[in-house]
């Protein structure tokens, strides 16, 4: 388990989310600051697997910032997330050699092409 709260880093700004649902394939994390809203989902998912074959696990995090307008209470909110997916029993080095490729690659200098529909 990874615990009622959960430290991140927005901005230069470290957050502490508590753990506000949980159930068997997840949890959500949030925290409210003013206007502003920080939520993080961890979701996880067995798929495939015919009878007599090993299923693909896929553990899901996403991260959403939602901005509040005072007047209106309206939300504004821009999310990203990352799938962890393999066949059960995968190597979990692996999979964190593959994920920590993947957000180092993700510059801001990439992040801002692929945002102007680059690809």
């Amino acid at each position: 388990m990874i615990g009622e709260t959960l430290s991140i880093t927005y901005d230069g700004t470290a957050i502490v989310l508590e753990r506000i649902n949980q159930d068997n394939f997840g949890s959500l994390y949030r925290k409210r600051v003013s206007n502003v809203e920080y939520d993080l989902a961890i979701r996880h998912n067995t798929s495939g697997g015919a009878k007599g074959s090993t299923p693909n696990e896929s553990h899901n995090v996403e991260f959403t910032r939602t901005v509040f307008d005072v007047a209106t209470g309206v939300g504004v909110s821009v999310r990203s997330y990352t799938v962890l997916k393999a066949l059960r029993g995968s190597d979990t080095a692996v999979m964190e050699k593959v994920q920590n490729t993947l957000v180092g690659t993700l510059t801001p200098s990439l992040v801002t092409k692929i945002v102007g529909w680059q690809s």
